[in-house]
């Protein structure tokens, strides 16, 4: 085999080669944005729980909750009400727990 490329001279064989190395180039033109999407799908494969935390991290920085110290004083007085519902609701049956019930009312 090497007997026979050292007898061919490599000029000879450039007019067959230039049309297959034309074909060869636009092939890996066409082909480039499929190997950069298949690259970056395998780079997003990889880091996925990176980029999930980083979008957690994002999103609680942009959505913040309120302090629980302004939270609506309408919310507190309806658990008070509630919770004296119920105590007056269990006065006959259980008075020590409707006692209970008031004295958290009453700590709110």
């Amino acid at each position: 085999m090497s007997s026979l490329l050292s007898a061919l001279p490599v000029h000879a064989l450039s007019p067959v080669l230039r049309p297959v190395q034309g074909a060869l180039a636009k092939m890996n033109t066409a082909a480039r944005p499929l190997r950069e999407a298949v690259l970056l799908t395998a780079v997003l494969a990889f880091f996925k729980p990176v980029a999930r935390v980083l979008l957690h991290l994002g999103l609680a920085l942009v959505s913040s909750k309120p302090a629980s110290s302004t939270r609506p004083v309408r919310r507190t007085e309806l658990n008070i009400a509630m919770l004296n519902h119920m105590a007056s609701e269990l006065e006959i049956q259980q008075p020590h727990l409707a006692a209970e019930l008031r004295l958290l009312a009453a700590q709110n």
